[in-house]
C-alpha cells in the first residue's frame, strides 16, 4: 500500500514537474509597442508601384523616401517620413526582435535550408538555421486557443513561391503570428500571407501578394507592388496575445475637429480630447506625428494641452500638423490640423492711447512754433 502511495506520488510529481517546464518554455507574444500601429515600416525606403491599400500606419526611419503613395492608398493610418513616430516604431520593432530571438526553441530543424510548404504547426517557436522557403500552403493550428502564439525564427531568408499561403485554423489569430527572419523577406506574386515580419534587412511584397500582419524592416527598404497589407489586431479581451493589441479596436475621434489660430506674442491654450475608446479606457497620450510642426513658440503636452506663446509668423503664417491619441489598449486616432499665426492687432484703447500721444505732440510742436512766431 505504501510503495502504491509512492508511485502515486512520484507521478504527480513529474506530472507537476513537466506542466511547469511547459510554463517555463512556453511562447510569448512580444508587445510591438510604438510599432503597433503600423502596417509597414522601412529604414531606407518605402517604395509602391501600384494601387497598394495599406490599412495602418506607413513609416520610414532614418530614411525620409516614402513613395508610391498614390496610387496606393493608407487607410486607417498616416505616413511618416522620417518623423518621430517612425523612429519609436523602429526602436519598438528592434525590442520585439530581441524578444523573438531570447525565447526558447520548441522546434529546430537543423542546418540546411527548409521548405514548410504543405505542413501544419501547432503553436510555439518554430526554429530554423538557415533559409526558410514556402510552396504550397502552411497552416497553424490554433487546437482551440484563440491566444496561440506562433513564432518562427530563420537564420537566413523567408521566400514564399507564387500563390503560396499561410492559413489559420482553430482559433489561431494573425496577430500572434511572428516571423523573425535573420535577413531579407520575400514574397511571392499572390501570395496569402498571415503574420507579423521582423526582418533584419529588407521586405519585398512581389505583385498582388496580401499580408494580413505587418512589414517591419529594420536596416533596408520596403518594396510593395500591388499589394493589400492589413494590420492585425486581436479579437480577444482576456489578455492573450500582444501581436496586434488584445483588443478589437473602436474608431477613436479627436476634438476639436478645428482648432483656434495663434497670435504672435499672445498667450496660447487649447486641449485635445479623443473619445469613442473602450469604456476602461480613460486616459489617452497624445503626440505629434507626420513632418508637420506646430507654429514655434507652441508645444504639445502628453495630456493634449497645446500652449505657449506664438512667435512671429512665419512664412504664410500657415502650420499643418497631425495630432495621434492612444489609449492604453493601443487603440488611436489621428487628427490632422492648420493653424495659423497672426499679426497681434491693436485694441481700441491701444489705439486711443497712440492716438492721443500723436495729438499731444502735434500740439506742442504748434505751441513751439507760435513761441518762434512771437519773438
Amino acid at each position: 500500500m505504501m510503495r502504491t502511495q509512492s508511485y502515486t506520488t512520484a507521478a504527480a510529481t513529474l506530472v507537476v514537474l513537466l506542466c511547469g517546464a511547459s510554463t517555463v518554455l512556453a511562447q510569448t507574444a512580444p508587445s510591438l509597442g510604438d510599432a503597433g500601429s503600423f502596417a509597414v515600416l522601412g529604414n531606407t525606403t518605402v517604395t509602391n508601384t501600384g494601387s497598394s491599400v495599406i490599412t495602418g500606419d506607413v513609416g520610414v526611419h532614418p530614411g525620409t523616401s516614402v513613395t508610391g503613395f498614390p496610387p496606393g492608398l493608407v487607410t486607417g493610418g498616416n505616413i511618416d517620413r522620417g518623423g518621430a513616430s517612425a523612429l519609436a516604431a523602429q526602436t519598438a520593432t528592434t525590442t520585439a526582435a530581441n524578444s523573438l530571438l531570447a525565447q526558447a526553441c520548441t522546434t529546430n530543424s537543423g542546418p540546411g535550408d527548409v521548405n514548410i510548404g504543405n505542413r501544419t504547426f501547432t503553436p510555439g517557436v518554430h526554429c530554423f538555421a538557415s533559409s526558410v522557403s514556402i510552396t504550397g500552403p502552411v497552416t497553424l493550428n490554433g487546437q482551440g486557443n484563440a491566444n496561440a502564439v506562433f513564432i518562427f525564427r530563420s537564420g537566413s531568408t523567408l521566400i514564399t513561391a507564387t500563390s503560396s499561403s499561410v492559413v489559420l485554423i482553430n482559433g489561431a489569430q494573425a496577430c500572434n503570428v511572428f516571423w523573425r527572419v535573420g535577413s531579407s523577406a520575400t514574397l511571392g506574386t499572390s501570395t496569402a500571407f498571415v503574420g507579423n515580419i521582423l526582418a533584419r534587412t529588407s521586405i519585398t511584397a512581389n505583385t498582388s501578394a496580401t499580408v494580413s500582419g505587418r512589414l517591419l524592416a529594420q536596416d533596408g527598404a520596403v518594396t510593395l507592388d500591388s499589394n493589400t497589407v492589413t494590420r492585425s489586431t486581436c479579437a480577444t479581451t482576456d489578455g492573450g496575445g500582444g501581436g496586434g493589441g488584445s483588443t478589437t479596436c473602436p474608431v477613436i475621434t479627436l476634438a476639436p475637429p478645428t482648432l483656434p489660430n495663434a497670435t504672435s506674442g499672445v498667450a496660447y491654450s487649447q486641449t485635445i480630447t479623443a473619445g469613442n475608446g473602450l469604456a476602461a479606457d480613460t486616459t489617452y497620450t497624445y503626440r505629434l506625428v507626420g513632418s508637420g510642426a506646430l507654429p514655434p513658440g507652441l508645444s504639445l503636452s502628453s495630456a493634449g494641452v497645446i500652449s505657449g506663446m506664438p512667435l512671429a509668423s512665419g512664412t504664410g503664417g500657415v502650420y499643418n500638423f497631425e495630432v495621434r491619441a492612444t489609449n492604453p489598449s493601443s487603440c488611436s486616432g489621428v487628427a490632422a490640423y492648420t493653424m495659423m499665426t497672426l499679426t497681434a492687432v491693436p485694441t481700441l484703447p491701444q489705439v486711443f492711447t497712440v492716438m492721443l500721444g500723436f495729438g499731444l505732440l502735434v500740439l506742442g510742436y504748434m505751441q513751439l512754433q507760435r513761441r518762434r512766431s512771437a519773438i
